[in-house]
């Protein structure tokens, strides 16, 4: 499957298992740039979105238990949301179906874990929405646009609609921001410095044009499906970054001085929406 939707034009850099990641000094978090006494590895793409029986390389960093923590709500938060936007090919019903049972109340193990399923339950529930003709709404752009077509409520009636789930935009500049972190983490052997300022977040738009034209002034381009990024790089400091998850959704980070480049492209505050998949 091409990197970045349908980007066949970009050839794809695999990892290699000797050479891929450089060690990183064991004592530094790759998030916060603290030396603590306990660290922990924390995985760059979320474990738990990897299909299940995927057997490739992962790329994980040194975490401090505060990051690890904090970006796993973010993660767990953006699980559903994500997902259930994805084609329903086995690999985005895989996904759907666990991220959907980890709100299931009948698969409790306790009293305690039926309550918080529930909990998550209801959340997901208000994030919910159909989304009419003449609405105002910012989408996450992905390969397949949000489209209206006939919807049959629950009392009945004859709608034009696009079923779709909402989330906090904030979330997403998050996960985007511990991407760049992490990768870079990874990649060099050195922690990003808290001084260096980062931009991250979403595209509302096409980013392909933007990508093809950074490939041309050489980008480079690593991972393997389901996570793939693209970087192109002026110096330690200086770098933009494409991520693909899952083949469907992009990404982007800035670093340095692209940090400080207008924002034409992507989302800037509040709520964004995604369409969700037929049967959701």
């Amino acid at each position: 499957m091409p990197a970045f939707g349908t980007l066949a034009c970009l050839r794809i850099v695999l990892y290699s298992r000797t050479a891929a990641m450089v060690k990183t000094d064991p004592k530094v978090c790759a998030y916060c740039t603290k030396e603590v006494l306990r660290i922990e590895r924390e995985h760059v793409f979320p474990r738990a979105w990897y299909p299940r029986g995927y057997i490739g390389m992962r790329m994980t960093v040194p975490s401090c238990g505060v990051c690890n923590r904090e970006y796993g709500k973010v993660e767990d938060r953006l699980f559903f949301p994500l997902v259930a936007c994805l084609p329903l090919s086995s690999i985005g019903r895989g996904l759907l179906d666990r991220a959907m049972n980890a709100f299931d109340p009948e698969l409790g193990n306790s009293v305690r874990d039926v309550s918080y399923r529930r909990a998550r339950r209801a959340r997901i529930d208000r994030q919910m929405r159909v989304i009419t003709c003449g609405e105002t709404v910012r989408p996450m752009w992905t390969p397949r646009p949000l489209q209206l077509h006939q919807l049959t409520t629950q009392t009945g009636l004859l709608i034009n609609g696009a079923p779709s789930v909402e989330f906090r935009e904030e979330d997403v500049l998050q996960l985007a921001t511990k991407l760049v972190k992490g990768c870079y983490a990874a990649l060099s052997g050195r922690v990003l410095p808290s001084e260096v300022p980062i931009d991250a977040g979403a595209f509302v738009r096409d980013p392909r044009p933007i990508i093809r034209d950074a490939a041309a002034r050489g980008l480079t381009l690593g991972g393997v499906f389901p996570f793939q990024y693209g970087l192109m790089r002026a110096d330690d400091r200086n770098t933009l970054w494409f991520f693909s998850l899952w083949g469907f959704i992009t990404l982007y980070g800035m670093t340095g001085s692209f940090a400080e480049l207008p924002r034409e492209t992507e989302a800037t505050s509040g709520e964004v929406v995604l369409g969700l998949a037929g049967g959701v």
